[in-house]
Parts: structure tokens; C-alpha cells; sequence
């Protein structure tokens, strides 16, 4: 986890796709793979307790 703080989700998005796109369709914090961006999406938002902290 980069610990960067971001605003909302387009930043979200944005910010694990281009900084983070050597995962290749995984969660980078718990490496969960996925086939469609939007599974990984939903994932982060509702499932990735490393993430839930942003969500505040």
C-alpha cells in the first residue's frame, strides 16, 4: 500500500491505474486478481479492508 490519500473514487481509479498498473488487474493490497476493472472497482470500494479507511 502506497498510503497516498485520495479524495474520491475517479482519483481512486485513476491513481491505481496509472501508478499502480504493474499489478495487472490485482488488488494491490491484498493481490486478489480480477478479470474486469469494474470487479476490481466494486472490490476496493466494499471489500478491501486496506481501503475502507477512505471511504470516510
Amino acid at each position: 500500500m502506497c498510503g497516498e490519500v485520495l479524495r474520491d473514487t475517479r482519483g481512486l481509479i485513476r491513481h491505481v491505474y496509472s501508478i499502480h498498473q504493474e499489478s495487472k488487474g490485482k488488488c494491490d493490497h491484498c493481490q486478489m486478481p480480477f478479470s474486469r476493472l469494474e470487479q476490481l472497482n466494486q472490490h476496493m470500494w466494499d471489500k478491501c479492508p486496506a481501503l475502507l479507511k477512505l471511504q470516510t
